[in-house]
């Protein structure tokens, strides 16, 4: 029998994405719901038909900004793990977090648990310094939403892994300006990660990169085909530790690379290979 390949997925705007970046009238396929148990995500026919190839055929592991409840709302029959909350996770094929990992990740985020505490209850000192106000007077409502993704990683005891900000009205001008106005030394040791209005502040020691790398070391994978797929330019640093990677045609991660392929073929009048 051939060796089923290892697939090492990200989730959303890869395998399946909302409604609103789809046309109107396009078939979709339920892929997740919310907290109230409405549908969120959808699949295109395409897209369901890949995942089902990849389920029967594949040992297919998402690797997915989620945290642990938000992946246990994605309605798709993952059985072989998973690495969520932008890889400070590792499950097991059990739905349980790696012991050694959850070990590593606990010690290595103990640092940032007052700073991320420190960012919760100071957003909205910040916020009215920037805007003036918390309240959008307009409609009544808070600018902004913001809450700490926290993970239970050992024990009984939960970890704070990243910051979560939203602007409730869509405004991403306005979440960038209140992240560029942050105090000094708010944003040392972290990086940013934003998917249009969904703005993650993390500490640099949480990645898919560091998450998968580990999930790689554990393994015999001297005889299996190791494929990554992902949407995003922060996809890549995972999506190089694998043997092939690929992407949808109307992705970030695809933009990118043809707009700075256009320009290096127009500056080196042709291309070349070393």
């Amino acid at each position: 029998m051939p060796i089923r390949p290892l697939i090492l997925a990200d989730l959303d705007d890869t395998l399946f994405q909302t409604g609103r970046h789809l046309p109107p009238d396009a078939a979709t396929f339920p892929a997740t719901h919310d907290k109230q148990g409405q549908v969120l995500g959808v699949m295109t026919a395409k897209q369901q038909q890949l995942v089902q190839w990849l389920l029967t055929t594949t040992d297919l592991i998402p690797v997915t900004a989620r945290s642990i409840e938000a992946l246990s709302r994605v309605q798709l029959p993952f059985s072989q793990g998973a690495i969520c909350s932008h890889g400070a996770v590792i499950l097991d094929r059990q739905g349980q977090p790696v012991a050694d990992w959850a070990q590593q990740m606990t010690t290595e985020l103990e640092p940032y648990q007052h700073r991320l505490q420190h960012w919760l209850d100071e957003l909205p000192n910040l916020i009215r310094q920037v805007f003036g106000t918390e309240q959008d007077t307009v409609i009544d409502q808070p600018l902004f939403r913001y809450w700490l993704v926290t993970e239970q990683l050992t024990g009984t005891d939960t970890t704070q892994v990243y910051l979560v900000i939203k602007h409730n009205q869509g405004d991403l001008a306005a979440l960038k300006q209140l992240v560029r106005q942050a105090p000094a030394g708010w944003l040392d040791g972290f990086y940013l990660h934003r998917n249009g209005n969904n703005l993650a502040i993390l500490p640099q020691v949480v990645s898919k990169t560091h998450a998968v790398r580990h999930y790689l070391s554990q393994r015999d994978l001297s005889q299996h085909p190791v494929v990554a797929l992902g949407d995003s330019l922060s996809d890549v640093g995972f999506m190089q530790l694998c043997d092939w990677w690929g992407m949808p045609a109307q992705s970030q991660l695809c933009r990118w690379i043809s707009q700075h392929l256009q320009q290096y073929v127009s500056d080196q009048g042709g291309y070349e290979y070393d």
